[in-house]
């Protein structure tokens, strides 16, 4: 067996254990289809290095071919010899590690910024196979399964990303414990109405508790709906279409829909002509109803939508001219549930979920939020996101030609 063969028995066996361990709450039958995939690596990597060469293809076929298989695997592998110095990285343990590349002989130094990382292969050259979470910051927040197991030439580590895993994890506990908590106010309200207009004989105070209860079990329904909505796009299953965005488009549509809903937004529109961005039409329509809503509660007249190019992007903002946002609660806006005024927000109708729910659509957009005071008062709630190239079809009716964002911001 040649040595690239042993060490490919050994990522085969490492993988297959890895990964069993990491989805030990999975069912049986996913396991076992892991299982099977990690011996058939195993035994392909055995059975390959034993057989005679053929003269054609080269001799080399095998071994560059098992070199493509590791290249293309999602789990990262890293091969240390005993030294601990690499000798083998494939791609996706480079990018799980936030490295552009790992050429053979780097050494452990190379490692000081993943010190548990470091720490745990270095453990397994003493002898010791090791199973650990790693959570790294860069060069963006990541949750991995580390296995490192020692071998006779060295170590094997096998990285696992379960960054979704974690991520959907804590969308779900976060989604009970908003719920419980919540949840219970409206559903108390209702419940308090409903036995109130039961014990009364008085018609109109009886259609006012009921009143009451209609009032409550609707803001009940838009909570749940918002919560379940968050939680979804927290946990990345949101599908997207990106296509070009004609800007001034989506801000009357939203302002149409706003007004059949029953909550009309005065603004004023001031979106240069031609203005575009790459987006999903559904969530940038509701990233803006969700800001032009909040305008209107709590920001009372002057409200007004813009956009402005600026580099690679558009900056499509909604400014007020109300009270402002106080300095303490300026880092929390876009937290989920945070209300500047509790009071308030419950009185209008609003979840305290709407500035979240415009984070996440933002982020899975590849854009960002973010909130700025406007002197003397107001404030301004802005989307960005990379700036596009309309097409003819793509622009409201009645503009003469499309024009780029390079020519209209």
């Amino acid at each position: 067996m040649t040595a690239r063969a042993r060490w490919a028995l050994v990522v085969g066996w490492t993988t297959g254990s890895t990964l069993l361990l990491a989805l030990g709450s999975a069912p049986w039958s996913t396991a076992l289809l892991v299982a099977t995939g990690a011996v058939a690596l195993s035994w392909l990597a055995w059975d390959t290095s034993r057989t005679p060469a053929p003269a054609e293809p080269p001799p080399r076929t095998a071994e560059s071919w098992l070199a493509g298989l590791l290249d293309g695997m999602s789990e990262g592998v890293v091969a240390f010899d005993r030294s601990g110095r690499v000798v083998f990285a494939n791609p996706a343990a480079c990018s799980l590690l936030g490295r552009k590349a790992l050429p053979d002989g780097t050494p452990m130094i190379a490692f000081s910024d993943v010190p548990r990382f470091r720490s745990t292969v270095v453990t397994a050259l003493r002898g010791g196979a090791t199973l650990r979470e790693l959570e790294l910051s860069h060069p963006r927040r990541r949750v991995l399964a580390l296995r490192v197991t020692p071998t006779p030439q060295g170590a094997v580590a096998v990285l696992l990303d379960l960054t979704p895993l974690r991520r959907m994890e804590r969308s779900w506990r976060d989604f009970v414990a908003d719920a419980s908590h919540e949840l219970r106010t409206p559903v108390a309200a209702v419940v308090a109405n409903l036995e109130a207009a039961e014990i009364v004989t008085d018609a109109d105070v009886q259609r006012k508790m009921l009143d009451g209860a209609g009032r409550q079990a609707r803001r009940l329904g838009s909570l749940v709906s918002d919560l379940l909505d968050l939680a979804r796009y927290e946990a990345g299953a949101v599908h997207l279409e990106m296509v070009p965005v004609a800007v001034e488009e989506v801000v009357g549509s939203c302002l149409e829909e706003l007004a059949s809903a029953g909550t009309p937004v005065d603004a004023t529109v001031l979106v240069p002509a031609g203005t575009c961005v790459q987006a999903d039409r559904s969530s940038l329509t509701r990233v803006l109803a969700n800001l032009l809503t909040n305008a209107a509660r709590y920001g009372g007249t002057g409200i007004a939508v813009g956009a402005a190019r600026g580099g690679e992007h558009v900056r499509i903002w909604v400014e007020d001219a109300g009270p402002g946002i106080p300095e303490e609660h300026r880092e929390q806006l876009f937290q989920r549930f945070h209300r500047v005024d509790p009071s308030r927000s419950k009185a209008t109708g609003g979840t305290g979920l709407g500035l979240a729910i415009a984070r996440e659509l933002a982020d899975a957009m590849g854009g960002a939020v973010g909130f700025e005071p406007v002197e003397p008062t107001g404030s301004r709630f802005w989307i960005e996101l990379e700036a596009d190239r309309c097409e003819r079809s793509d622009l409201p009716s009645g503009y003469a030609a499309a024009a780029s964002p390079e020519t209209s911001a």
